[in-house]
């Protein structure tokens, strides 16, 4: 027994005695007792590699480069006697998980707090601490009864806590399982009985501070294995000083101080206490920088004088933001590695933040071409193989909704495309499919109607697409529905774990993934590749520590569900480089980095380095002050943990040999300003010539350019940015055409730099149609015409709404009925929905009504009643599939729905009874085939012809006693307003054209002459009436009245007003704008004369013939209107597409004026008396009067 102390600063050689001793030993005696460096775990790989590397040696038979971990290992396998299974930390969590479900009606504090996300980690964590502490579940409970008082009552609660879940936990494992947290003291208990370790030399390296647990172990590898060196990071000159909170050793020397004072009670002599290196010698590592020497000597001794000398080996950088930095440091690096000639494995980047930084270093550095290992471990919930474990599990217990199902589907372990797959999503979004449709086995066949009570047939598309839909659907079913089985029937943790495995077979998940491995591997991707091969048997890992941990326990479907995915969000893995010659980024306090020459240090900013404490934990720093009181060690709390810091700042200034470059942002992603770290001032004091450079995104001026000029990749964008600027007139450096010029001659950046450039000169503008785009999307058909007397015309048909989409924005015209794009159809009810569906309950209520020869004003409320039920019950069902009858949520919709509906009927119904207006059609096609009316054409050249169709809601005939009069309502749900100005702009013409085809045509409709009566909206509503006070019924009714009043315009004649109005002389109209005094209409009413209808008819055909030409054209433009504040782009379902910006200089709005009522009519009179000719010979010639008989149509 013999205990030997390597004492030493950072670099002054430590590791690489015990390297040298060892090898020396392999040397000389090559069969010798067993050598064990123990070294923490993630140094093992590479200290294993630096002996194996070792010129001369025939081979490492006798030294073991071992963690702790591994050590108890080796122990168990030579002395066994430890005949409990081992589990993971993943099996810890679920069985927790399973602790926590069955105690919660015991526990105080973390019945709620269990629910928190994150809580099982922290648990385990606690857990983790009490053993490695060696805190017992009795200590805990007893423990809790000190803190009773007010201000303690949580910390006794959560002590409480801690305790029953604690031992539950060793309950749980006696004599089946061993713990992970127990292995080291398990291995303290057989160190003794072991050859292995006994008479053998040992190193302890590279370790900070040990666990009460490793102190344990320690202690019995003193008192068992022939020496036991240790070596440890200070100074060995101060050794003998007592502790001091200021000392960057602190830990260090703390440790130190235990190891000493436990040997002196072993009454093992501490042999030699080794100081590297010599007082007179500078460190092994800093023997060529002697800046950095001084650095490591003096940085925490602020009374030594300042380093005056050069600096050369050591600089600070400030960057505009993080970006910028990494940037920066990924240039700084190529020119190490050309002008100084160091290899990438010589060159670090160690970061404090390391989430901050992650994603930015993996761009970075691909762009500049830095091959790089990120030396952490890596979660793998997002894997697809544990996405596919989860989602699919969450289809089950959830009954098949899309979002999980799609999950699944798309991990690309279905033998399905992604084309394939996302058809299937739109369908059964569309549709709203789940649950037991996904268990049946007859096909679907869903359909969105375009209108509700009308049965067309299926299409051939539609035929084909379903077709294809199931097919699809069958063979998902057929790998998910034995799953579903499967898993549904299983009752216990084996039988749920076996189903999953089930699935796994079926889908050939290990032929997968071995193909993804190949592709990787032939792609270069080494750490995918690595990913692709370690996933497969960690999950089988999970799922062999819960059937370990849970196996013969039944558990139901949700609680399985939970403990697995604890088991898979616990899954990281940690990888080997996987190649020889890389830059290793790495998080301080972590990771090792041997034999570096060059360090950037990144990210030194106020709150990152030194670290702020967090909060996380599931005890307080004063709480575990109050522990300590009663004699509880536990872990250090916030406050030394600062002071813990300082060691880790010291740390990350001395790991490079030959350079150090200390970085920070000045600002973070959102522009918010950051402050340098206390560490930049530190090191502008002690080093006042050190040079300090400052990092930007782009070369400001041409001394800057070459510094920016280091990589194709990284080179590209910036030399796009350059001549930006050129473009705006501002003066570039003239080598960046040197540059493009290498670039041009580059074959592999020809498609990249055409690419670039064509963005460097896009504008937001889109250019008219070629002839023979514009004729393929909008030429309807070739044929014979009305306009062209049987001559072959090209024939354009068209519905008004297109032409006023046409009005509100080319380009969104171009897009809806051009390209025909479409929002993805969703299973819910929007306002086009409930439109469809209060004009297919309208029509269906007055053709029932037709049907009873009931006249609309003879309708009694009870009749309406009982008409309206026998309607609605007849369209619930069709709408989206009995959308309306598939939840209470939407019956309730449904009852609300008729009771709007009813509710405007009534008003519908007091309007006929106050006047003599009546429907003599609804929901009244023209243009199609099979149409009651023909289509409205217009030509707007010799060979072509606008045909317009379309569906009118509703057209009244008002009898009067020397004429009938048409009066066009169409239904709307919304407050909308029928504006003049909007018909003369052209964006409300649907009315107007429907009231011109049925004049035209009035004898299709059995009116031998109509005159034109008006154009109006009926808002289908159930409104609320705001009163002040309680008002009697006359009023109520009254208010109700001004509600339902029509919406629009009507002929200015005072016999059509008296016919549609009987009740009223003077004052304002209960049914109609319109306000009649003792000479005449109010100024405010909305009324045209019969020259008024004239002037309207001629700007209507005048308005079409323009909008048909500008696209025929080829018209796409970006420009959507602007009237006051209203725009359509605030409802677009394009604005992603057309990427509209009034920033941009070629996108402005169509501005158009709101026009006063009085004013239309004067602009429109003017512009009869500029164009009277042009617009008479370019107006179809119906008959003046309006009215055409039967037969007298142009057929």
């Amino acid at each position: 027994m013999a205990l030997r102390f390597v004492l030493g600063a950072a670099g002054s050689g430590k590791t690489q005695y015990c390297l040298r001793s060892i090898r020396e030993e392999l040397r000389d005696k090559p069969d010798g007792h067993a050598l064990i460096y123990l070294v923490p775990e993630q140094a093992t790989f590479q200290l294993e590699k630096e002996l194996a590397c070792t010129p001369g040696l025939g081979g490492l038979m006798r030294v073991q480069v071992l963690s702790f971990r591994r050590l108890a290992w080796r122990v168990f396998r030579e002395v066994g006697g430890e005949t409990r299974k081992p589990i993971g930390e993943l099996g810890k969590k679920m069985i927790l998980k399973r602790l926590l479900e069955n105690r919660k009606g015991d526990l105080q504090v973390f019945a709620q707090a269990a629910k928190q996300p994150g809580f099982l980690d922290i648990l385990s964590k606690t857990m983790s601490e009490m053993k490695t502490y060696l805190l017992t579940p009795e200590q805990l409970k007893g423990s809790a009864g000190f803190f009773d008082m007010d201000e303690q009552k949580l910390l006794g609660a959560k002590l409480n806590d801690i305790s029953i879940l604690y031992k539950d936990f060793e309950d749980y494992l006696m004599d089946k399982y061993l713990d992970p947290d127990d292995y080291l003291t398990s291995l303290a208990e057989k160190i003794r009985h072991c050859n292995f370790v006994r008479h053998s030399e040992i190193w302890i390296d590279d370790f900070t501070g040990f666990t009460p647990q490793e102190y344990k172990v320690i202690e019995e590898l003193i008192k068992t294995a022939k020496q036991v060196n240790i070596s440890l990071s200070l100074d060995p000159q101060n050794i003998n000083r007592p502790l001091e909170d200021e000392d960057c050793f602190y830990i260090t020397k703390e440790t130190y101080i235990k190891i000493n004072k436990l040997s002196v009670g072993l009454k093992v002599p501490v042999i030699e206490r080794l100081s590297l290196p010599t007082p007179s010698l500078v460190p092994y590592r800093f023997r060529g920088s002697p800046d950095l020497a001084y650095l490591e000597k003096h940085y925490y001794n602020p009374d030594l004088p300042c380093y005056h000398q050069e600096v050369n080996n050591l600089e600070i950088a400030s960057a505009v933001n993080r970006r910028a930095e990494v940037e920066s440091i990924a240039r700084e690096i190529l020119n190490l590695s050309r002008t100084k000639g160091y290899r990438w494995r010589e060159i670090a980047v160690i970061l404090r933040d390391f989430e901050e930084y992650q994603e930015l270093v993996e761009t970075a550095f691909l762009d500049y071409g830095v091959p790089f290992f990120m030396d952490k471990k890596r979660s793998m919930i997002h894997h697809p193989l544990v996405e596919l474990i989860i989602s699919s599990m969450e289809t089950v217990l959830e009954n098949w909704p899309v979002e999980p199902l799609f999950r699944s589907l798309k991990t690309d372990f279905f033998p399905l495309d992604r084309d394939a797959v996302d058809r299937l999503e739109n369908y059964i979004i569309a549709h709203g499919i789940r649950g037991k449709a996904w268990l049946q086995s007859s096909p679907w066949s869903y359909r969105r109607k375009g209108t509700l009570g009308e049965d067309n047939e299926l299409s051939y598309w539609e035929k084909d697409e379903i077709t294809y839909i199931n097919k699809t659907k069958e063979m998902v079913q057929e790998v998910l529905l034995e799953f579903h089985h499967s898993l549904k029937k299983a009752k216990t943790a084996i039988e749920k774990t076996t189903a999953i495995y089930e699935l796994f077979e079926r889908l050939e998940v290990d032929i997968k993934l071995n193909n993804w491995i190949e592709e990787a591997r032939e792609n270069g991707n080494l750490e995918e590749e690595r990913e692709h091969s370690q996933i497969y048997q960690a999950v089988i890992q999970v799922f062999e520590e819960l059937v370990e941990s849970l196996g013969d326990e039944n558990l139901t479907l949700e609680e399985y569900s939970q403990i697995l995915k604890v088991g898979l969000e616990g899954i990281e893995l940690g990888l080997i480089p996987p190649g020889l010659d890389q830059v290793v980024v790495v998080c301080l306090g972590r990771s090792r980095t041997p034999n570096i020459k060059a360090a950037f240090l990144a990210g030194v900013t106020d709150g990152v380095l030194p670290m702020r404490p967090s909060e996380e934990g599931m005890l307080t720093d004063r709480e575990r002050e109050g522990l300590q009181r009663v004699g509880m060690e536990l872990a250090p709390g916030d406050e030394r943990l600062l002071i813990d810091e300082d060691y880790l700042v010291y740390t990350g200034l001395t790991r490079a040999s030959e350079y150090l470059c200390i970085s920070y942002p000045l600002a973070d992603t959102e522009g918010r300003a950051l402050m340098p770290s206390m560490v930049i001032d530190n090191l502008k004091r002690l080093f006042p010539q050190i040079r300090e450079k400052f990092w930007i995104l782009e070369p400001k001026s041409p001394e800057e350019t070459l510094d920016f000029v280091c990589s194709g990749k990284g080179t590209l964008p910036l030399m796009v940015s350059q001549f930006r600027y050129l473009k705006e007139g501002m003066e570039v450096d003239s080598r960046w055409f040197d540059v493009y010029n290498w670039f041009i001659n580059q074959e592999e950046y020809t498609q990249k730099i055409s690419r670039l450039f064509q963005g460097l000169f896009w504008t937001n503008k889109e250019e008219p149609l070629f002839i023979h785009t514009r004729e393929k999307l909008f030429h309807s058909v070739k044929g014979d015409t009305p306009a062209t007397s049987g001559t072959s015309s090209s024939l354009i048909k068209t519905s008004v709404s297109r032409l006023e989409k046409y009005k509100q924005c080319p380009f969104a015209h171009f897009l809806n009925y051009g390209l025909k794009l479409r929002r993805r159809l969703t299973n819910k009810l929007e306002a086009p929905d409930y439109g469809q569906f209060y004009h297919a309950a309208l029509k269906d209520f007055f053709e029932k009504a037709a049907s009873e020869q009931l006249d609309m004003a003879d309708i009694t409320e009870a009749k309406l009643t009982t008409i309206l039920d026998e309607v609605v019950g007849n369209l619930a069902p069709q709408m989206q599939n009995e959308l309306l009858l598939s939840s209470n949520r939407y019956k309730f919709l449904a009852k609300r729905l008729q009771n709007i509906i009813e509710s405007s009927l009534k008003a519908m119904i007091d309007h006929a009874k106050k006047g003599k207006s009546r429907p003599i059609g609804h929901e009244i096609d023209f243009g199609y085939e099979g149409s009651i009316l023909p289509p409205l054409d217009i030509p707007i050249d010799e060979e072509t012809t606008l045909q317009i169709a379309g569906r009118i809601d509703r057209v009244d005939s008002v009898a009067g006693e020397d004429a009938r009069y048409l009066l066009i309502i169409d239904y709307k749900s919304g407050n909308t307003q029928l504006k003049l100005d909007d018909l003369y702009h052209g964006l409300s013409l649907q009315l107007l054209a429907y009231l011109l085809v049925c004049l035209e045509n009035s004898g299709y409709l059995e009116l031998d002459e109509a005159l034109p009566g008006g154009i109006c909206y009926f808002r289908v509503h159930n409104p609320i009436i705001k009163l002040d006070k309680i008002e009697d019924e006359e009023k109520i009714k009254k208010e109700l009245g001004k509600e339902y009043k029509l919406r629009g315009i009507v002929l200015a004649d005072q016999k059509f007003v008296r016919l549609m109005d009987s009740e009223f002389a003077t004052g304002w109209s209960q049914v109609i704008p319109v306000g009649l005094k003792g000479d005449g209409f109010y100024q405010k009413s909305k009324v045209f004369t019969s020259e008024d209808f004239e002037l309207l008819r001629n700007h209507f055909y005048k308005t079409i013939k323009k909008i048909g030409q500008e696209i025929l054209s080829g018209i796409v433009a970006i420009e959507p209107y602007k009237k006051g504040k209203i725009k359509p782009c605030t409802f677009c379902d394009y604005k992603a597409i057309c990427q509209f910006d009034v920033l941009f200089q070629e996108n402005n709005y169509r501005v158009l004026n709101n026009i006063p009522h009085h004013t239309v009519w004067e602009q429109l009179n003017k512009e009869r008396g500029h164009k009277a000719d042009e617009e008479s010979s370019n107006a179809p010639e119906p008959d003046m009067e309006y009215g055409v008989k039967e037969g007298d149509n142009n057929e």
